[in-house]
């Protein structure tokens, strides 16, 4: 599935990711998995419409939404990130002849 959403719309591909990490702790494994079943059957490579999918038939059995996410991962803010510094003097191997 995720490598039909990057064949599709390489350029997408993490947006679909955050969506679907931020939305498919709502619904319990087995909803996943036949709404994943049924997108694959039909081609559909969105993350939108695998949660769609995934409303639907939580509806359809009337189950409701969990609304504690079991495992969900909080990444640092991206303002904290800081990048790597190297320093000149690092290089001076290969420049000495």
């Amino acid at each position: 599935f995720l490598s039909g959403i990057y064949r599709g719309k390489p350029r997408y591909y993490s947006k679909n990711l955050s969506y679907l990490t931020s939305r498919m702790y709502s619904y319990k494994p087995d909803v996943l998995k036949e709404a994943l079943v049924k997108c694959l059957t039909s081609k559909a490579y969105n993350a939108r419409m695998l949660i769609e999918a995934s409303e639907s038939i939580r509806i359809s059995r009337g189950a409701t939404c969990i609304t504690t996410p079991s495992k969900a991962v909080v990444h640092p803010p991206a303002s904290t990130m800081q990048p790597n510094r190297t320093s000149i003097n690092s290089f001076e191997q290969y420049f000495n002849l």
